[in-house]
């Protein structure tokens, strides 16, 4: 498991171990401090490959959107020349989704920006699902039977698509966590 808390005493060098690009902020967080970003080149970056994108695993954050229109991305990993998930705010279905490249698992309601949401994605290989979570609760689950490797850092606050940096986030971002499992309803349910 990787953490980044994105707080209590990480300064302005890093976030949870991650290096800062574009000089982003420190802001109240949901517990403690978060990691403030302008939705335009401001991300957190790991440096490593954090989690193996075939297989199973988890991603969550308590996120604050404070400019919804476009798409905004709050945890990905690089892959060659794109993302392998994506868990963010879709700007095209207008609500957060656990994404990968030719599918979403979206929310069925539009977030509103400025209030603070617990966001989980899972990527359950052996049963063939992915799956969102909003605030403890499963807001919906996808078959997603194939995935793309991506050998490259996890990233906070951006994606990578057609071998550029995409998608960043606008908003506050705050105790990210990486599993490399599969983490159960009820798992999700005590992040929360």
């Amino acid at each position: 498991m990787w953490t980044s808390r994105c707080a209590d005493g990480a300064g302005s060098s890093g976030a949870g171990g991650a290096t800062l690009v574009g000089a982003p902020q420190w802001t109240a967080g949901h517990a403690g401090q978060a990691l403030l970003l302008n939705g335009s080149g401001q991300y957190a970056d790991t440096g490593r490959a954090v989690l193996p994108t075939t297989g199973n695993y988890t991603v969550a954050a308590w996120v604050r959107l404070d400019a919804a229109g476009a798409f905004r991305t709050v945890v990905s990993q690089d892959g060659a020349t794109s993302s392998a998930f994506f868990l963010q705010y879709s700007g095209a279905d207008k609500t957060f989704a656990m994404s990968l490249a030719d599918r979403r698992a979206l929310a069925p309601f539009t977030p509103v920006t400025g209030r603070w949401y617990h966001l989980a994605g899972v990527r359950d290989a052996d049963a063939g699902h992915l799956s969102l979570y909003v605030d403890g609760v499963l807001a919906r689950q996808i078959d997603a039977c194939a995935a793309d490797a991506a050998t490259g850092p996890l990233v906070i606050g951006r994606a990578r698509w057609g071998g550029a940096p995409v998608d960043y986030w606008a908003g506050a971002v705050d105790d990210v966590r990486a599993y490399d499992r599969a983490l159960t309803a009820a798992q999700v349910k005590a992040l929360v």
